[in-house]
């Protein structure tokens, strides 16, 4: 349990809790009352601007909604007073059959993954003027198509958007300077973007693996564009700059297979790294669904069956070897290594003609320090009993 929930629950077991018309306040110090949740059985829900307590001897104004309030539930409606003016972390979080949601006033802030994964909101229309909006407010939100910023909003706070995969167009507000990390990520939608000129900094991964966009525009000759904020675009294929100096880095664009050709891109140290780890990704990605598929699964078992078989045969013949050099302990050990010697380089031959086929993983066992000490022990052990017999 978090510290969050656990102090929503200290609330609802007080005796200021309050059950009103199916929703649940806590009254803070007479002052104000906030919303703590609501029973699972309602499903439009019009929050009052005042609640009346003590027969009615004591109105207060309701001016929060708690963490977690109306979280995981079913409800498909809600209307948010003008008295509301904080949103605590996560009030909507998981909220799947939510579909419209009015704000009748400002608020003053909107706190972390507020309404993320409310997976049915196509539309939202925040207050005009929103004193502070925190990070992934509308991140996964999967039906999204529209939504009109408030007014005095300056920057775009991280991962607010990301994976709101409905959206095919991008319409900022001209007050926008700044589109911060991972906003706008795995929009699937969106085909074109044009990024105004009061924009001055798209940062780290702002519209990564936006996989069907296809032009960007950037009017600002002075704007900077974090790495990564366009990896992933497969289908970006038009840049439109806002002069011929404006330099364009390749750690901006990992995985833009599709530029068009008279685009050229700055080379950087940090691009060549990010490339060389996507191919490694990309690799590793191709050995997973391999080995996912049925043929490899057998493969693997026999090659598993092969391994023991050969190992078994490795043993009796040491035994042989053994019981004919009983004599010499030194000369039957040395043939036992050189034939588990010459079983690795034929493993690591065949390994190395099927890379690209099928792996048999030997960096799994040389990276393993159990292996290592036992090879330099057995080394030692050989050594010893090779002098030891060179002196009998």
């Amino acid at each position: 349990m978090t510290v969050g929930e656990h102090w929503r629950n200290y609330k609802l077991d007080s005796k200021d809790c309050h059950l009103i018309d199916g929703i649940y306040y806590y009254n803070e110090s007479n002052k104000y009352a906030i919303v703590l949740k609501a029973e699972s059985s309602l499903q439009h829900i019009i929050i009052p601007e005042t609640i009346t307590l003590l027969e009615g001897k004591t109105t207060l104004p309701v001016k929060e909604l708690s963490y977690i309030a109306f979280a995981e539930t079913d409800i498909e409606s809600i209307v948010i007073p003008k008295t509301v003016k904080i949103l605590q972390q996560a009030v909507f979080e998981n909220c799947k059959q939510l579909k419209s949601v009015e704000f009748c006033g400002d608020i003053e802030r909107i706190q972390d993954t507020c309404f993320q994964f409310c997976t049915s909101l196509e539309k939202i229309i925040l207050p005009k003027n929103v004193g502070e909006i925190d990070r992934a407010c509308f991140a996964g939100c999967t039906s999204l198509k529209e939504f009109v910023l408030p007014d005095n909003m300056t920057i775009i706070p991280s991962s607010m958007f990301s994976g709101c995969e409905s959206l095919t167009s991008l319409e900022l507000p001209p007050q926008i300077s700044e589109i911060g990390y991972n906003s706008f990520s795995c929009c699937y939608g969106l085909k074109e973007i044009v990024l105004g000129k009061n924009i001055n900094k798209i940062d780290w991964e702002a519209f990564k693996d936006c996989s069907s966009l296809t032009d960007l525009t950037i009017t600002n000759p002075q704007m900077e564009i974090g790495t990564e904020s366009f990896s992933g675009c497969v289908s970006l294929r038009n840049i439109y700059l806002p002069s011929k100096e404006y330099i364009l880095l390749d750690s901006s664009f990992i995985g833009c297979l599709n530029l068009n050709s008279q685009i050229s891109l700055q080379r950087t140290d940090f691009g060549d790294y990010l490339k060389k780890q996507l191919e490694e990704k990309a690799k590793e990605e191709k050995l997973k669904k391999m080995r996912e598929k049925i043929w490899y699964r057998i493969w693997k078992g026999t090659q598993n069956l092969l391994i023991s078989l050969i190992v078994l045969l490795i043993l009796i013949v040491g035994v042989c070897i053994f019981g004919l050099l009983a004599q010499s302990f030194a000369v039957a050990v040395i043939a036992l290594s050189i034939i588990l010697f010459a079983l690795l380089i034929i493993l690591t031959i065949f390994e190395f003609v099927t890379d690209k086929k099928i792996r048999f993983d030997l960096d799994l066992l040389y990276k393993n320090p159990l292996v290592i000490i036992i090879v330099i022990v057995l080394t030692i052990i050989i050594s010893i009993a090779y002098i030891i017999g060179m002196f009998k």
